[in-house]
């Protein structure tokens, strides 16, 4: 390189001052040793080349190991931090569902709680209710037997009030009937005397008195039996007017209504 320059300091100092016999020449020794300082410029210029060339591919094969660890590092480190977030996920993902687990735990343990009470609320009702079952078959065979004797009982008593107010019919007459011997007129009581029409109907209240009480029925309409003036009250009444009616003992053949 100091060559050429050396030329070209002398090729510019022979242009400043020129030859007129050079001139005429194709070629001079300034000229050819000009080209060959331009050859040598070239060569070792080339050789500067290749020796660059040739450093540059030490360089780069002795760095090639290190190249590709860096390479292989940092593809490692970058998959690295992938692996970490996705394993930062999973982490949150099986924190979830252990806290997810556990609740479900707590569920199971308190539903068992809850069916071990549950199985001891049925088995105490199952010996309840089998109890109850001995209690009401002890209770039904009561039941029938008391049933049985109170209807047996009933029986006595109503065969004691037909003892005790025999009815008879009346041969001479149809529906005609007697109760202790008192004749009961049917609903007709033209030519009857009024006493003993008011003392069969007295016997006749007193009887239908008992035999509601004995054989536990109700009667529509109370009654207070104080033989011929016995007195049967209508409910009915009272609740269609605003005066209660009483209906008294039968007197001249008809019903008195007393106003209370």
């Amino acid at each position: 390189m100091p060559q050429c320059q050396m030329v070209g300091g002398q090729q510019s100092k022979q242009n400043r001052t020129p030859s007129p016999q050079n001139a005429k020449r194709s070629y001079n020794y300034d000229a050819v040793m000009r080209l060959n300082n331009i050859e040598n410029c070239l060569i070792d210029m080339k050789k500067s080349r290749d020796d660059v060339i040739k450093n540059i591919d030490q360089v780069l094969e002795r760095e090639k190991a290190k190249l590709a660890l860096e390479k292989e590092k940092s593809s490692s480190e970058l998959r690295l931090s992938r692996y970490r977030a996705e394993i930062a996920d999973q982490n949150k993902a099986l924190e979830e569902d252990r806290q997810r687990i556990n609740s479900l735990r707590e569920n199971i343990r308190l539903r068992r709680i809850a069916l071990e009470d549950a199985r001891s609320r049925y088995q105490t009702g199952n010996e309840y209710l089998e109890e109850s079952h001995k209690i009401l078959g002890r209770a039904r065979e009561a039941l029938f037997v008391t049933t049985s004797k109170l209807c047996a009982r009933q029986k006595e008593l109503v065969a004691d009030l037909l003892t005790i107010y025999p009815i008879e019919q009346v041969q001479s007459e149809n529906f005609s009937f007697k109760i202790l011997g008192v004749p009961l007129p049917n609903s007709v009581f033209t030519g009857c005397d009024e006493e003993q029409v008011a003392t069969a109907l007295g016997f006749t209240c007193h009887l239908i008195n008992m035999l509601a009480y004995y054989l536990g029925v109700p009667l529509k309409f109370p009654m207070t039996p104080m033989s011929s003036k016995s007195i049967i009250r209508d409910p009915i009444s009272t609740s269609l007017s605003s005066s209660r009616h009483i209906i008294s003992h039968i007197q001249g053949l008809c019903y008195r209504f007393c106003n209370m």
